[in-house]
């Protein structure tokens, strides 16, 4: 309970950092960007004044299109975009920094304690698990936990490890599982911006009729924005989702691995111990006894 509150803590506080960060840089970048916009602060030309009748009138210019003014033109919707936006961010920034084999493995404590159990110093390998707590340790300290008053039961041991390897595994994949939450929630936020926008676009010709198609300009520039945006978040997210998922089953099945290696090496150090093949001082522990029939 306590690593998983530390993951939780670990990954909230990275999301809330990029959250904090992009709140504060921003908004300051799109102040300045709307402030250095000649086009949509200049005065319209004044009129010649001996214009001949028979010139044609200048071709309007497009107005240059700033990132505040492509965010209000997307409408409300962008506001839950942006938010999946900085959520998608923070959540790979933190993936990319924990979903990895020598952070979460860790081969050389994983060594300490194939070493330790091969001496059956059971003792000694707690110590180091306590020590160093990652996935590998968490796993075998909750096998270890099984052996009590000298008795070294290897099945019992594969048992507790077992259990506790599901509980870690969900740990650790949660944050995962948050960026296919994004991948599929941002492009449904974009569909139903394109519905509003479609919706009022509609209202206004019923208003206006069909005479002054300018007028759906507004509705049509909303429907189509925030499915851009949605789909620009979501196809990200998507990939980094599986990019990392397929990383971290890679880890997982180095995991099994690695806690197969430990049991099978109690299972030869207790074979060695009944042959004799063992200093006197370690053998410490004895095989638990086959209940009688």
């Amino acid at each position: 309970m306590m690593k998983q509150s530390n993951a939780c803590k670990t990954w909230a506080a990275a999301t809330l950092a990029t959250a904090l960060l992009a709140g504060t840089v921003m908004p300051a970048i799109l102040l300045a960007q709307e402030a250095k916009s000649p086009a949509a602060k200049a005065a319209p030309p004044a009129p010649a004044k001996s214009a001949p009748a028979e010139q044609k009138a200048p071709a309007p210019q497009m107005e240059e299109t700033t990132v505040m003014g492509f965010l209000k033109a997307g409408g409300w919707c962008m506001w839950p975009l942006g938010a999946c936006s900085v959520a998608c961010v923070g959540l790979l920034l933190y993936n990319a920094l924990s979903v990895r084999a020598g952070r979460l493995l860790r081969p050389d404590v994983a060594t300490r304690i194939n070493d330790a159990l091969e001496r059956l110093d059971i003792e000694g390998a707690r110590e180091i698990c306590k020590s160093n707590v990652n996935l590998v340790s968490s796993v075998t300290m909750a096998g270890l936990e099984r052996i009590k008053d000298g008795n070294l039961d290897v099945s019992s041991v594969e048992k507790g490890m077992e259990e506790a390897t599901s509980g870690e595994i969900a740990i650790h994949l949660l944050p995962i599982n948050w960026i296919s939450v994004i991948a599929v929630v941002s492009p449904m936020f974009g569909l139903l911006g394109t519905v509003s926008g479609m919706i009022g676009a509609f209202r206004t010709m019923s208003m206006s009729g069909m005479g002054r198609p300018e007028l759906l300009s507004a509705n049509i520039s909303e429907a189509l924005i925030t499915t851009e945006v949605g789909l620009a978040i979501g196809i990200p997210s998507m990939i980094g989702y599986f990019y990392f998922k397929y990383q971290y089953m890679g880890i997982v099945s180095t995991l099994n691995r690695i806690c197969g290696g430990f049991l099978q090496t109690m299972r030869d150090s207790l074979r060695r111990m009944e042959a004799g093949m063992m200093p006197s001082a370690q053998q410490q522990y004895q095989p638990e006894a086959a209940p009688e029939a």
